[in-house]
This record gives structure tokens, C-alpha cells and sequence, in this order.
């Protein structure tokens, strides 16, 4: 090696960066060490950026809104896309290695909690049946994305603060439902709002039109009702009762009957010429036809949030199936473990056999160590006991 590779090897590299998956990070010991451009939340904070912008830039350009509303929808976007730029600035800043720290500071806990409580009204306001989201399609996915992005980094900081622990003793492959039941929660409640405004916004020219109102508000308030008493009891003692969720197949069994349930919903609801069928305003044949089409609908969230509501019960389902009833042992877990079993048998039996049934060889020198034969018992021997934790 010449010196030139020797000079090379020893010159010292750039510092790394500490990385937020480090044994200290989770400790919260060593904060002021990171960068906190590692902070996991970072992403999170550029989507509500991205969402802000666009959503007040496209409620700008509406035309057929009134001046309060219109006005009342830039702020929401405004005031947002100026306190995230503010956040995303103090990432790249010296000063944000105290205020952002990848743990999760006091200061952005209240920033985060702001951030949920002005996005709420605001989609609340943006999205409510005839609002000015039905404009412009800009203005409807992107104002959900801007309340989407801000619970989910406000959930993360959350969770490594240590506010989401589970507090009863959930079988480790049950939890996976728990993310279904959340958002079969939300999804309903959102069903559950927007058939409450129908109710009280809309004209209806029969009876039949209010019944379907009514239906809609039944299933959003059912399935509401039962995902946040499922979702509770991953968090509250519920003794007996709790033990029965998560123990038996009792998730399985609320999660079909909800599948049927929204199935219902949504073949009735989403029909042509009901309530929950279109996204946009009043349709309306052709500028030279004086005929107007049936469709006395205003834009309301029960069409996303019917189908949203019906998939996350189909994912309940789907995710129990790697859980099940016995302790937390599911169907796919007991499988592989009886296979597993099954391997480490049969390259124990080869061993155990050669024990057996061949006589011990003859040594022309010195017999080897005894030690040497028990090494390979003890061998066995850990084998076959580890067979016990498959």
C-alpha cells in the first residue's frame, strides 16, 4: 500500500449525521444532537405546505361564490401556507435544533395542535354540502390533504411522545385492526356530518328523498358508535369485556356484519338519483335544452366518505385474518409455525440417528477430549429446545 492510500484512509470523512431510529433517539437523552432536518415530521410539514397553497390559490380564482365565503377560504389556506413555511424555514436553521427536535418539541406540539384545529373548520366549511370545494376539485382534495397531512404528523409526535401507548394486554397480531377500526371511525363520522347537513340543507320534493336522508344518517351513527367502542377498548381496560374483543372473534364477527352493513349503505345511497351519487353541483342537460335532469343534489362528502367507510370494514376482515381468537395466534402465524416445527425436526432426526446406531470410531491416537461429545448433545439439545418457541 503506498503512502498516498495510507494518507487517504486515515483523513477523516465528513461528520455523519445521528439517525432518529438510534437507542438514544427513542431515550429523548440526546436531542440537541440531531439535525433536524431527520425529524420524521418534516414530510408532513411540506405536505400541509403544498396543500395550503393550492387550496387558497384556487379558492382566489373561484368566480361563483360569495365575497364572505371566498374570502373566509383563502384565509384558511393563507394563514396556514404562511405558518408552514415559517416551520419548514426553521428546519434548515441553526435555531431549529432546539425548537424542532427529531423527539418532538413543547413548541411544535402547539404548533401541530393548531395546525388540526384550523384545518377541521376549514375542511368543515370548504366541504359542506354546496361549499365552494365543489368549485373547483383543487379546492376539495386539496383542503383534505392539508387536515390529512396535519393529523398524521400531529399522530406521529404523538406516538413518540408516548401518548398512544396501548394500556390493555392486546395480542400482539390483534393491534393490526386497530388502524382499520380508526379509520372506519373517521370515515363514519364524516358520513355521519355530511348526512346531517343533507338533512338540513336540502328541499325535498318527496318523502322518499328525506327517507334516504335518514338511512344515511342511521348508517354513518351505527358503525360510528361501534368503531370508537372497538377503538377504546385498545386503549381503556375494559376487563371482561375488552378481554371478549380481543380475545374470541368478536372483531370478526362486528367487522362482517359492518361490511354487510355499509354494503347496504352504499348500493342504496350511491344509487343513480340518490343522495350520496354525485360529488358536484346540479347537472344540467345542454345550454340550448330547457330541460333540466333530475339531480337536485349540492356536492357533499358522502360519496368518498360511503366508499371510504366500506373499505376500511373490507380491511378489518382482511387484516383478522392474520390475527385470530386464540391468544393472538392467527391462521397464517399457525402455519408457519407448524412448518417451521416440522423443518427443525427433521434436521434434528439425522443427528439423533448417527447417536443411535453407529458404534463410536476407533482413534489410531489419543481419543479426543470428552468434552467433545457432550458439546454435540448440548447441540442437539438447543436445537430441540428451541423448537418450543416456534
Amino acid at each position: 500500500m503506498t503512502n498516498s492510500e495510507k494518507n487517504q484512509q486515515q483523513l477523516p470523512g465528513p461528520p455523519s449525521r445521528k439517525m432518529t431510529n438510534d437507542s438514544s433517539f427513542e431515550m429523548g437523552s440526546i436531542d440537541h444532537e440531531y439535525d433536524p432536518r431527520d425529524s420524521p415530521r418534516l414530510t408532513g410539514y411540506i405536505g400541509v405546505l403544498i396543500a395550503s397553497i393550492i387550496s387558497f390559490a384556487s379558492c382566489a380564482d373561484v368566480q361563483n361564490a360569495g365575497e364572505k365565503e371566498k374570502a373566509l377560504s383563502i384565509m384558511f389556506g393563507a394563514v396556514s401556507f404562511c405558518v408552514m413555511i415559517l416551520v419548514v424555514v426553521l428546519h434548515y436553521l441553526a435555531v431549529g435544533r432546539e425548537l424542532f427536535v427529531p423527539r418532538g418539541s413543547n413548541l411544535e406540539g402547539f404548533v401541530l395542535i393548531f395546525l388540526c384545529l384550523w384545518w377541521i373548520p376549514a375542511v368543515g366549511y370548504m366541504t359542506r354540502v354546496g361549499g365552494i370545494a365543489y368549485q373547483a376539485l383543487n379546492i376539495y382534495f386539496f383542503s383534505w390533504a392539508g387536515l390529512v397531512c396535519a393529523m398524521n404528523t400531529f399522530y406521529n409526535y404523538l406516538t413518540l411522545r408516548g401518548y398512544f401507548l396501548l394500556k390493555t394486554p392486546t395480542p400482539k397480531q390483534q393491534t393490526g385492526t386497530l388502524s382499520g377500526w380508526m379509520a372506519l371511525f373517521i370515515g363514519s363520522l364524516v358520513e355521519f356530518v355530511a348526512a346531517l347537513d343533507a338533512k338540513a340543507q336540502t328541499e325535498y320534493d318527496s318523502s322518499s328523498g328525506e327517507a334516504y336522508t335518514s338511512w344515511a344518517i342511521s348508517v354513518g351513527a351505527v358503525s360510528m358508535i361501534v368503531a370508537f367502542f372497538i377503538t377504546a377498548s385498545h386503549f381503556v381496560n375494559m376487563g371482561a369485556v375488552g378481554s371478549i374483543i380481543h380475545h374470541t372473534c368478536c372483531q370478526f364477527v362486528v367487522a362482517l356484519l359492518l361490511v354487510v352493513w355499509w354494503t347496504v349503505g352504499v348500493a342504496v345511497l350511491t344509487q343513480s338519483g340518490k343522495i350520496g351519487s354525485v360529488l358536484g353541483l346540479t347537472c344540467s342537460a345542454n345550454e340550448e335544452d330547457d330541460r333540466q335532469l333530475p339531480d337536485w343534489r349540492d356536492g357533499s362528502n358522502l360519496y368518498f366518505s360511503l366508499w371510504f367507510s366500506f373499505f376500511s370494514a373490507c380491511w378489518i376482515v382482511i387484516k383478522w385474518r392474520d390475527s385470530g381468537a386464540d391468544g393472538g395466534v392467527g391462521v397464517y402465524d399457525e402455519k408457519q409455525r407448524q412448518h417451521m416445527l416440522e423443518q427443525a425436526q427433521f434436521m434434528t432426526t439425522p443427528t439423533t440417528t448417527t447417536h443411535a446406531h453407529h458404534s463410536p470410531p476407533h482413534y489410531h491416537g489419543s481419543p479426543p477430549h470428552p468434552h467433545h461429545h457432550h458439546a454435540g448433545q448440548s447441540e442437539v439439545t438447543s436445537i430441540r429446545l428451541g423448537d418450543e418457541h416456534f
